[in-house]
């Protein structure tokens, strides 16, 4: 709950919490949005099987994968040392695996037969 409110508060409201600066209502609503949007996916997830599925699918891609080569990319781009070409391309190609994995363990699950609720989260993808 604290780092999700803590980001949230941050991107949306531009404040900084740990200075205490947002209000008390914006602290109190941020946090009760939270705790909404917790109880509208647990109800609409009827196995707590489904969500760790969705879950690993997410981010053993996301964190194996992608974010590694990701921040190569960018850590060595920000202290302006030289990428060579074949690490770039290696870079690439890790991250479009990535994506790859992400894309299909996420379609795969669908058609595994995915609650109503998190359909709606994939309606808007053109493969699924």
């Amino acid at each position: 709950m604290i780092p999700c409110r803590v980001a949230i508060i941050e991107l949306v409201l531009k404040k900084n919490e740990v200075r205490m600066e947002p209000s008390e209502a914006e602290f109190r609503g941020v946090t009760s949005c939270i705790n909404a949007a917790a109880v509208l996916c647990a109800v609409g997830m009827n196995k707590l099987e489904n969500v760790l599925e969705l879950n690993g699918a997410f981010t053993g891609s996301l964190v194996a994968l992608i974010l590694p080569p990701l921040f190569e990319i960018i850590g060595k781009k920000k202290t302006n040392y030289k990428i060579d070409n074949d690490t770039l391309i290696l870079n690439i190609v890790m991250i479009l695996v990535g994506c790859y994995t992400l894309i299909t363990g996420v379609v795969r699950l669908n058609s595994a037969g995915l609650p109503p609720a998190s359909m709606l989260l994939w309606s808007c993808v053109p493969w699924a």
